[in-house]
Order: C-alpha cells, then structure tokens, then sequence
C-alpha cells in the first residue's frame, strides 16, 4: 500500500483529470437540460380572395411547441391548438382577415407558453 502512495504527482494528476471528467459529465448534463428552446419561424403568409389568410410556419427549436393563438396586428384569433415537433412544418389556414391590397401587416403566433412570434407581411395587389 505505501508503494501507490510513492509518486503523489501521479497521484494528483490523476484525482485531478477524475475530477475534470466528472465536472464535465454534470455540466454537459445541465446543458442538454437548460438549452431546450421553444423556437417558431415564420416562413410566408398567403393572402387570400376570401378574405382569409395562410400563415407558414416552421419550428426550429429544440422541444415541442403548441400554437394558440393568432394575431394579425391588433386582432387576436383563437385557433384549435396545434402541436408542432422540432424540425417539422405546419400551415394555419383561413385565418380570418379582411385585408387591404399592398399593405403591410403584422402577424404574429402565440403558443401555450405565452411566446410570441413575429413577422411582417406585405399583401399583394389585386
């Protein structure tokens, strides 16, 4: 027993890179843990002839995202809930919108979280 005791450099290095190894592990751990995003993107709006619009929609984030909500500037519509894996796609359709030509609007989608996502959307002429 006293012989493994000798080299206390070897002794040290290795308790060190054990002890670095191990804080690695854990805080690897809490990364994967804290770094889930809710992330939505907005890829295009279609403008309608009945006065309805279709919202394009794209989650990038890391964890499951459920929409609840529209809004078209200050109008605020309720759609059925929807649920949007990571990485898929999804199109909220005949959202109700009288719209102007060549004007621009703001939409955004709210999710069950209370985040909100933005984008501007020019409708097109007639």
């Amino acid at each position: 027993m006293s012989r493994l005791w000798r080299s206390r450099k070897a002794n040290v290095l290795l308790i060190w890179i054990l002890l670095m190894f191990l804080l690695s592990a854990w805080t690897g751990s809490l990364t994967f843990t804290v770094m889930q995003t809710e992330e939505l993107r907005i890829v295009g709006v279609d403008f309608n002839v009945d006065d309805t619009i279709d919202i394009h929609i794209q989650n990038t984030g890391t964890v499951t995202v459920t929409i609840t909500d529209v809004k078209v500037d200050y109008m605020i519509i309720d759609v059925i809930d929807v649920t949007v894996h990571p990485g898929e796609s999804y199109e909220v359709t005949g959202v109700p919108c009288a719209w102007v030509e060549e004007t621009k609007y703001d939409i955004a989608v709210m999710t069950n979280t209370g985040k909100t996502f933005m984008y501007k959307a020019m409708s097109p002429s007639t």
